[in-house]
């Protein structure tokens, strides 16, 4: 699990799951409980993998992202 409630390092973060073709699989709680909002992340043949914030941004960014590789290449990372 990885704990994110800075902007910056979120956008670096979100690259990479980006590049390496990962997609929000499941979501719980949100920014207002002390949980915080917990997103799990899927890949074909990979590990998930779990991201926890308290950052509203970073809840609303990671809900409106078309969480598709911008680029043609090979999605196989």
């Amino acid at each position: 699990m990885r704990k994110v409630d800075d902007i910056e390092k979120w956008n670096f973060l979100k690259e990479i799951l980006i590049e390496k073709g990962y997609i929000p699989w499941q979501y719980q709680y949100g920014t207002d409980c002390p949980e915080g909002f917990h997103v799990w992340f899927w890949k074909t043949n990979r590990p998930i993998y779990e991201v926890v914030t308290h950052n509203k941004l970073i809840e609303k960014d990671i809900i409106n992202t078309s969480w598709k590789k911008n680029s043609e290449g090979d999605e196989s990372n």
